[in-house]
């Protein structure tokens, strides 16, 4: 597991508000910890290791540790004792820029289709985008020209609306492909079935502390059911009806 050793600063970007960290591999890292909650966290390792799975362009993540030294040496103004101490999520800092409406059109079909079908699978409403506004959560890598898909805490929402997210979704566009390549859907159902063969391989690598909501382990979290969320991914995958 990476060491934290430097705190730089904190995002004022997205709910959680990441603190921008430095590890002890030298790399640059979003971390959320403590302040985003342990839903948070398992949400966005599990949802992050089945993208992965699936081959989406996912920001490189790590499982990080926040020593318990480092917060009483942390400049002022940072509230570090909202990052906590002990394992927390770090996502690798890109260099990108979000992602704007009108490049949206220059993006491959085949990945909207796949970020679409994967926002679905794992009832993910947290990435929209319209020509007013919205919260896309994908971002635009000028280097090599593609997108980085990033953001998975609002995943497995137990308020899922289809309708909503078909509506709203940045790639509802993509919605008739789905629905009319029968080629590219049972590729998709396929790499699902296998990402979730690794279900326990996931789950085995989640630190015991995410589990709990203190840290002298004993209040077990309950705004998450993962054994509800793995039978949700398997119905999914089981059923058609998710095609619209």
């Amino acid at each position: 597991m990476i060491d934290i050793v430097e705190i730089l600063g904190r995002s004022e970007a997205g709910l959680t508000e990441p603190f921008i960290c430095r590890g002890s591999n030298e790399e640059i890292f979003y971390v959320k910890g403590k302040y985003a909650g342990r839903r948070s966290l398992l949400c966005e390792w599990i949802a992050g290791n089945l993208a992965l799975k699936i081959g989406l362009p996912i920001a490189p993540f790590e499982i990080v540790n926040i020593p318990e030294q480092l917060i009483s040496m942390s400049p002022s103004g940072l509230s570090p004792h909202h990052l906590g101490v002990g394992p927390a999520f770090g996502s690798v800092k890109q260099q990108v820029s979000t992602i704007q409406f009108t490049q949206l059109n220059s993006l491959p079909k085949e990945l909207m289709l796949n970020v679409l079908a994967f926002d679905f699978w794992i009832r993910n409403q947290d990435r929209t985008l319209t020509e007013k506004s919205g919260n896309p959560n994908l971002f635009w890598n000028p280097g090599n020209s593609k997108i980085v898909v990033l953001d998975h805490n609002m995943a497995f929402d137990p308020e899922f609306n289809k309708d909503e997210f078909f509506e709203f979704h940045v790639f509802c566009c993509a919605k008739s492909l789905l629905r009319d390549s029968h080629d590219q859907r049972v590729d998709l159902l396929n790499r699902m079935t296998s990402a979730l063969a690794g279900w326990d391989n996931i789950l085995n690598e989640i630190p015991i502390e995410w589990n709990f909501i203190d840290d002298e382990q004993t209040i077990e979290v309950t705004d998450i059911d993962l054994n509800e969320i793995r039978e949700s991914l398997a119905s999914t995958i089981q059923s058609e009806l998710w095609l619209g």
